[in-house]
């Protein structure tokens, strides 16, 4: 199987308010990479093109700059992909690059943030672009709601890839022990995409790619990182400060993209944080994570049926958690339509939505608080 070679391009320091990665560039106060330095280096290709190109998740600075950014990436290699956090579609206005761009990949690890994403993901398809795909990083946090993920991507026919996150040297969480669980069928390694290995899976009939790093393994890796800086590493995952695009010669280029991936070395073993989240209400009634999850997912399928197949529980059990809850606690949490065109719609009451929007609020605080601490969790 023959590896692909990546380009992986960084115009400018990451979205401080996206929870994906642990933002190695968030605190790097770099310009935007200038056109000049990225033709400098098409100059030293020649006639040289990857067969991929990603360039990750950009804050736009100039636009027109941006545009040019990327119709020179797209003059030197065979596939073009930006990637896009979900916190910030709103912010592209993608009609001027439908042309430039080959595939559109939206970043998220909340699945919050995709209910935002419709009219985005709407407009792009009514302008004829099809090339769409929700890169779902997977971690402790968000296992639970990767089946809601699933339905969100076949409701509106895009592609899903799932794994860890771009910036990180490790995941957190075993991508295929934790998919397998969730009833997904998981295949071998059939190629790269994204500079990572792809592995084809399957929900019932959708499929998915599954994606794992070839760091540590016996599959080469064949990517070449551009800092906003205009500085060239083997990954943004390095510690080296990387050679000048100036400065570079091609046989400079094709050894670091030849050069064997070197990740990052820890004496200890990996530290992954478990976190549990429970709520007390009052007389010490508590309400124990399953149960939040439960209201949360409820909130976004609209449905107890549906809820209780993404946390793979029968649906006479989840009605019956509800209505012990509920008579803890003295209120309703969910009401049900009995008729009319919403007939069998379940949502939350207003009480519902506050213990949801609380929990929701502590998760995403959490996930702030790991992204920022995950380069110092290793000893």
């Amino acid at each position: 199987m023959k590896p692909n070679t990546t380009l992986m391009v960084s115009i400018s320091a990451c979205y401080s308010e996206c929870n994906c990665c642990s933002k190695i560039l968030a605190k790097d106060y770099s310009p935007f990479l200038s056109p000049s330095i990225l033709m400098k280096f098409k100059d030293v290709l020649n006639d040289f093109l990857f067969d991929e190109a990603i360039t990750l998740c950009p804050i736009i600075q100039d636009y027109f700059r941006f545009v040019e950014l990327l119709r020179i990436i797209k003059g030197i290699s065979k596939r073009n992909i930006l990637f896009i956090p979900a916190v910030s579609v709103n912010s592209f206005r993608f009609k001027d690059i439908v042309n430039i761009v080959d595939e559109l990949v939206i970043v998220s690890c909340n699945v919050e943030e995709l209910v935002k994403c419709n009219m985005f993901v709407e407009s792009l398809q009514s302008l004829g672009f099809e090339d769409i795909s929700l890169y779902w990083v997977l971690n402790s946090l968000n296992a639970h709601s990767t089946l809601a993920v699933i339905d969100y991507c076949m409701r509106r026919q895009i592609k899903l890839r799932v794994g860890p996150a771009l910036y990180n040297s490790y995941s957190e969480v075993d991508i295929d022990k934790t998919l397998t669980s969730l009833g997904i069928r998981i295949g071998c390694v059939y190629g790269y995409l994204y500079g990572h290995l792809a592995k084809k899976a399957y929900y019932n009939e959708f499929p998915i790619t599954i994606l794992t790093r070839p760091c540590n393994t016996s599959y080469p890796c064949r990517r070449l990182f551009i800092h906003p800086l205009g500085l060239l590493k083997k990954c943004p995952l390095q510690s080296d400060k990387g050679k000048y695009i100036g400065q570079a010669k091609v046989t400079d280029i094709t050894k670091i993209i030849y050069s064997e991936c070197k990740p990052r070395k820890h004496s200890m073993p990996r530290l992954t944080p478990k976190i549990i989240i429970g709520m007390i209400v009052r007389d010490d009634v508590a309400i124990d994570e399953k149960s939040l999850e439960l209201l949360e997912i409820i909130d976004y399928t609209k449905s107890i049926r549906s809820a209780s197949l993404v946390l793979g529980i029968h649906p006479s059990t989840a009605i019956k958690k509800l209505r012990e809850l509920e008579t803890k606690l003295g209120l309703r949490l969910v009401k049900t339509r009995r008729g009319g065109q919403d007939r069998g719609r379940t949502e939350l009451t207003s009480e519902g939505k506050e213990v949801v929007n609380l929990y929701r609020r502590i998760k995403k605080n959490i996930m702030k608080v790991l992204s920022e601490e995950q380069n110092t969790l290793q000893p």
